[in-house]
């Protein structure tokens, strides 16, 4: 599921519409920890260890899909925040960096919940499904 542009919206039902969050787009896979894993299915994990708290959160095992973000000041995502995160490697650039820049990943589906995959369920369950992880941590909604 990508975002593509368009003249004008869709019309008629079976359409729903996302924030364009401006982030890097992620897969978390929760277990005992976390994976996180980019669109091109690099992993990604060590770059925001503030995510790691969100295997507790969850509970149970998921694979999440949604977009790491930094916000500016006014709370806008700002992708030219979030560069200042981006390619990161050494530990101490990502300590010195997640101070400095801190992100929030917002997660907008799930995959996989309680050992089955959900992606065949209609959007409306996956959403009610989202909706009961109750994800409101410090670093991730």
């Amino acid at each position: 599921m990508l975002a593509r542009s368009a003249e004008e919206p869709p019309s008629g039902d079976g359409w729903a519409f996302e924030i364009k969050w401006d982030g890097v787009r992620a897969l978390a896979y929760v277990e005992d920890d976390l994976r996180l894993e980019s669109r091109t299915g690099e992993d990604i994990t060590r770059r925001y260890p503030e995510l790691g708290g969100l295997p507790a959160s969850v509970d149970r095992p998921a694979i999440l899909d949604g977009e790491i973000v930094a916000f500016d000041e006014d709370g806008h995502p700002s992708f030219q925040r979030l560069q200042a995160r981006m390619g990161l490697t050494s530990p101490i650039q990502v300590t010195r960096r997640t101070r400095d820049t801190p992100v929030t990943y917002m997660v907008f589906d799930v995959l996989y919940l309680d050992d089955r995959l959900t992606i065949e369920l209609p959007y409306e369950e996956r959403r009610r499904l989202l909706a009961g992880l109750e994800l409101e941590g410090p670093s991730w909604q």
